[in-house]
C-alpha cells in the first residue's frame, strides 16, 4: 500500500550538496524525534529535472512524499539519502549528492 505524504519545506545545503525535505503534517506539526535510517530512494522528477516526489521504498508501509503532482513525473532516478521517522510516518527525508539528482541550484516552481 502506498501512502502519501506532502513536503511542508525543501532546503539545499550548497556546501553538504543535501536537499532536506521536511513532512509537518506527518509529524503531527513536527520535524523532530527518530533516528536517522540510511535509505535507498526512488526520485521523481519533472522533464526539465525539478524535484516532483520521493519514494521511499520498501512494502509494506510504502510511503511517497511528494512536492508536486504525480502526473509531472517525467523521470525516476535511484538516489541514496536517510529518512527519520516520527510516530512511524516519514518527517523528515535527506536526499544526498542532490546536486546531481535534481536541480538543486535554483527554486523549485512546485515549492
Amino acid at each position: 500500500m502506498l501512502r502519501e505524504e506532502r513536503a511542508t519545506k525543501a532546503v539545499y545545503d550548497a556546501a553538504k550538496d543535501t536537499l532536506v525535505l521536511e513532512i509537518g503534517p506527518a509529524a503531527g506539526g513536527k520535524t523532530v524525534g527518530g533516528t536517522a535510517v540510511p535509505a535507498s530512494l526512488n526520485v521523481l522528477v519533472d522533464a526539465e529535472g525539478h524535484l516532483v516526489g520521493i519514494d521511499l521504498g520498501e512494502e509494506p508501509s510504502r510511503f511517497v512524499v511528494m512536492v508536486g503532482h504525480h502526473e509531472d513525473v517525467a523521470e525516476q532516478r535511484a538516489a541514496r539519502g536517510e529518512i527519520v521517522f516520527a510516530n512511524g510516518v516519514p518527517s523528515v527525508v535527506t536526499l544526498f549528492a542532490a546536486s546531481k539528482v535534481v536541480r538543486s541550484d535554483e527554486r523549485n516552481p512546485r515549492l
